[in-house]
């Protein structure tokens, strides 16, 4: 019984963590925005 609801639980979170491939690419670019503000400021 404990396999089941652990398996599920697994399930759930595995499947509720997807997200689009839209919205990681706008992830993505922003990050790399950031990453790049970052790194200008820390040279000055």
């Amino acid at each position: 019984m404990k396999k089941i609801l652990l398996l599920a639980a697994t399930a759930s979170i595995v499947l509720s963590s997807c997200v689009s491939k839209k919205e990681f690419a706008d992830l993505e670019a922003r990050h790399k925005e950031t990453k790049d503000l970052l790194n200008s400021a820390t040279v000055n």
